[in-house]
């Protein structure tokens, strides 16, 4: 029975797919990828990671730095300069970790190969200076701090040493003493602070290949072209074998009606209608 729908179902299953790779072939569009590296390795003592666990912390300091940018503005700051709107900076781009010390991955992909190279290394470019710049106001403001406390307690024990030694009263020695250990604390924290070695903030590698590639998904709009195909194909079955039952319907009623009519033929070949039976009223009172 099902043999007769195969060569339709294979023709409404090729059509389908093959309207599937039209469809992908004119929305699908053609982009230029590249990318830049860059490296936000901050310091925070004067060692290098010598353990795996020193390596994710510091790892985990240079994505808040790039966290914090990415979301100062970044993008803004980029299109300003590049004269392109930054919801199409943002949609273009991507930043993700690289493998290294704090290095990170910046690509875009956009449909002009130079405006890709150009946008790619003006974000990289943009995080660099940016982390650079928060670094440094980050160091500055622990120096002010530091040096805020030195600058409040040193004026408390000018207070205290101005008092005669044989004057203080034994709270006041305490106090003296204990405000001068904490002058020397805090100048030792403050040395700490601005020996640490230099952050390594840098371009590792501007983008320069672009890689030319299509966007769109053919497999999902195959898969899509498919199935319906298959419906299709379930549909033209399904109505087909209606008007199939519905013909052999019509048929049989007909050869049933012939079949009546050939027997009533077949007990009068002669076709003579059956005498009616006549029944007289005489008179009850008889004849005159």
């Amino acid at each position: 029975m099902l043999r007769r729908y195969v060569l339709p179902c294979a023709l409404i299953l090729f059509v389908s797919i093959g309207a599937g790779g039209l469809a992908y072939k004119r929305q699908a569009k053609t982009v230029y990828s590249t990318n830049c590296v860059f490296q936000a390795f901050i310091h925070l003592s004067r060692e290098d990671p010598s353990t795996p666990e020193h390596a994710q912390f510091i790892g985990g300091l240079a994505l808040q730095e790039v966290g914090t940018v990415a979301s100062s503005g970044l993008y803004r700051r980029v299109s300003a300069r590049e004269k392109t709107p930054a919801g199409v900076i943002a949609s273009e781009t991507t930043t993700a970790p690289s493998p290294g010390l704090g290095t990170f991955f910046v690509t875009v992909m956009d449909p002009s190969p130079a405006r890709a190279t150009r946008l790619a290394n003006a974000v990289c470019n943009e995080y660099v200076s940016s982390i650079k710049k928060n670094r440094a106001d980050q160091l500055a403001a622990k120096v002010r701090a530091v040096q805020d406390r030195i600058d409040s307690i040193e004026s408390e024990v000018a207070k205290l040493a101005a008092i005669p030694a044989a004057k203080l009263t034994p709270p006041q020695k305490v106090t003296l003493q204990t405000r001068t250990a904490q002058i020397l604390y805090n100048s030792q924290l403050m040395a700490n602070i601005t020996s640490y070695p230099p952050d390594e903030v840098s371009l590792l590698s501007p983008a320069g290949t672009v890689n030319k590639q299509k966007i769109g998904d053919l497999s999902k709009k195959l898969v899509i072209a498919g199935v319906a195909g298959v419906l299709v194909c379930f549909l033209y079955i399904l109505i087909g074998e209606i008007l199939a039952m519905r013909g052999s319907d019509s048929r049989g009623s007909g050869s049933l009606d012939e079949h009546i009519n050939e027997r009533g033929s077949a007990r009068n070949p002669q076709g003579i209608q059956p005498a009616r039976s006549t029944v007289s009223h005489e008179d009850p009172r008889g004849v005159h």
